[in-house]
């Protein structure tokens, strides 16, 4: 029987380091006041404590198989790339797909863009998008 508690645990811990590092990009985009700082700053609370309440409520502490560790990656995959997408929604209005693409690209860091010149895009969003392909590195 597939236990969901340990992957909801998993995957809070990353909601969690993600909204951390959105609301990095507090600092460029306070700096360059171009635009996106409130964005940020909803997003990256948003994402934290989301993924604060899933860590909390899992419990976790239980022993996680190979079925939970699939789900686990899928779904650490997947909510990753839907809530990098979020930045490039709301700041650059982006459509979805093109906003998903770019997330993808930046976790996975193929370093494709759909933006014919991305220097166009805020400076805080570049920051981000530069994240991405950091945290994807890693």
């Amino acid at each position: 029987m597939l236990k969901l508690k340990p992957v909801i645990h998993f995957v809070g811990v990353l909601w969690i380091i993600l909204g951390g590092a959105i609301l990095v990009c507090l600092i460029p985009a306070y700096i360059y006041k171009d635009g996106g700082f409130a964005d940020f700053a909803i997003i990256g609370a948003a994402a934290g404590m989301l993924g604060f309440a899933a860590f909390k409520l899992s419990g976790g502490g239980e022993e996680i198989r190979i079925r939970e560790a699939q789900l686990s990656v899928f779904a650490a995959w997947i909510s990753a790339c839907v809530i990098g997408a979020v930045p490039f929604l709301t700041i650059a209005k982006m459509p979805a797909v093109d906003a998903f693409f770019e997330s993808v690209s930046g976790f996975t860091t193929t370093g494709a863009s759909i933006v014919n010149n991305v220097e166009i895009l805020p400076n805080g969003l570049l920051f981000w998008r530069s994240l991405t392909h950091w945290l994807g590195g890693m």
